[in-house]
């Protein structure tokens, strides 16, 4: 829903503002998250974060709009290409930072989980 809003919004006031805007509000959602001393908080800085995700998937159209067409889908090809495997590192990345926060074994109490 947000991506129509924001898609509409740009080609009457200018997508320039809208991306500007959106890097701001992910940051200050990120912000309102790191600093979350409650779960209301998160839920808050999570919002906040979804709407400029919202702005964020916008790039392809700023794209469209600065390449020439002759050079477009390399572009477009290029971008996802280098998108592909940075965003399937994610799942690899969690379990790392897991195994490394894991106490051992012996260590263990009802508090801590292992995988």
């Amino acid at each position: 829903m947000g991506l129509t809003l924001v898609g509409r919004l740009g080609d009457i006031f200018g997508r320039r503002y809208f991306l500007i805007g959106g890097q701001t509000l992910g940051f200050i959602g990120a912000l309102i998250c790191a600093t979350a001393k409650n779960i209301p908080a998160v839920i808050g800085g999570t919002v906040l974060v979804g709407l400029a995700g919202a702005v964020q998937l916008t790039f392809t159209f700023v794209v469209a709009e600065l390449v020439p067409n002759k050079y477009r889908a390399k572009v477009d090809a290029f971008l996802f290409m280098s998108i592909i495997p940075l965003s399937s590192m994610g799942p690899a990345f969690g379990k790392s930072l897991h195994l490394l926060a894991t106490v051992p074994s012996d260590k263990m109490n009802s508090s801590t989980v292992s995988v």
